[in-house]
């Protein structure tokens, strides 16, 4: 049976992808491990600590995935891009390696012009190839082809297919998350939901149209990273990068003028149901439908152009703290600890709004300055 949206759910969910993702970074993130790993021991049923799945094969430095078993299912989490592009003072080897990841990390990132989405028997360990009959952005694919048969090979010692999956993750980790609930589901694993966090698309409308599983998509602000492969945002990203100064973007020019040249006319669109928030109007939006997004969409579009300098920001997953939660964890939390729900009633048109603007333009004006987020890592 489908599994229904979940909010309880949802920051767990979100949690294992802070573990995940700090996994990934290696030993700077250690204390954040630690305290990630202590949510998700109070907000779920761990039968013991995060299990680690390296990636194999030319993209293990990039693919990385955990499993928390529970009693009753398994939770699959994927990691997200590392964007460590700077080494410290006292730098040692697990920096410089953390450096390379992140390049290697965005390298795949840039390799968006769309593939077959099919899957080895070497891949998933079956005696057959699987076609799943659409494309997917091949940078993305590649990363779940490295931690797959490594993933299935761990899964198989917790239950196998006969334990439900929920899987999530956070940015490049979203991406993969999705493509991974139609590769484990036709792999003979039951997922039973999907959670994603600030995930780019994955793949165009024959993808969608393929996945049967639920999933929520959470988006939040202007984070930039959903809308990416950037078609709608080609000329703002251009402008962006011709701009702006300093080490990162000089690092990654290169790679997001790659993915501008290499969309051409491919359309990747997101997946699943979406579940958005603004810090200006603290409700989460629920469930939107795909003519409702659309209705919002050149709303959404225009304050993302207008508010670059918060793209960073309101893609982080934030840190376990105490005091009012913000950005993502706010709209993954259950009230009174996460913001209030609200439903949008008509098409485009979100309960209480007027001519389909969101309600942040009408509460902070379209020529309000910006309110900036919390400065926060993951």
């Amino acid at each position: 049976m489908p599994a229904r949206f979940d909010r309880a759910t949802a920051r767990l969910a979100l949690e294992v992808c802070r573990w995940t993702n700090c996994a990934a970074a290696g030993a700077k993130e250690v204390a954040n491990l630690a305290a990630a790993q202590a949510q998700i021991e109070a907000r779920g049923r761990p039968r013991h600590a995060p299990l680690r799945v390296r990636g194999v094969g030319l993209h293990a430095l990039t693919s990385l995935a955990s499993i928390v078993p529970e009693p009753d299912r398994n939770i699959v989490a994927f990691s997200g891009t590392l964007t460590e592009f700077s080494l410290p003072a006292n730098w040692g080897l697990s920096d410089v390696l953390v450096l390379f990841q992140s390049l290697a990390d965005w390298a795949q990132n840039g390799r968006a012009a769309p593939v077959p989405f099919q899957l080895s028997a070497e891949d998933v360990g079956l005696w057959r190839t699987i076609d799943l009959g659409c494309e997917v952005h091949g940078g993305f694919l590649d990363e779940l082809k490295a931690v797959l048969r490594p993933l299935i090979d761990q899964l198989q010692n917790l239950g196998g297919a006969d334990r439900p999956l929920l899987v999530t993750g956070h940015s490049q980790g979203g991406a993969v998350a999705a493509l991974a609930t139609l590769a484990l589901s036709n792999a003979g694993f039951q997922v039973e939901a999907t959670y994603t966090f600030a995930a780019p698309r994955a793949g165009g409308r024959e993808f969608v149209g393929s996945v049967q599983t639920p999933v929520f998509r959470f988006e939040y602000g202007v984070d930039l990273v959903p809308w990416l492969p950037p078609a709608a945002l080609k000329s703002t990203l251009e402008k962006k990068l011709s701009e702006t100064a300093g080490m990162k973007w000089l690092l990654l020019r290169g790679t997001i003028q790659k993915v501008l040249d290499a969309l051409g006319d491919a359309e990747y669109v997101g997946l699943g149901d979406l579940y958005y928030g603004t810090p200006e109007d603290r409700r989460l939006w629920m469930a939107l439908t795909r003519e409702q997004e659309q209705a919002l969409e050149p709303q959404r579009l225009k304050l993302v152009t207008q508010r670059t300098e918060q793209w960073g920001t309101h893609h982080r997953l934030g840190v376990p703290r105490t005091g009012a939660l913000e950005g993502y964890e706010a709209l993954a939390s259950p009230p009174p600890e996460g913001w209030p729900e609200a439903l949008a009633t008509t098409v485009g048109l979100p309960a209480g709004t007027e001519g389909g603007r969101l309600p942040l333009l009408d509460q902070a004006g379209e020529n309000s300055p910006p309110r900036e987020g919390p400065a926060v890592s993951w």
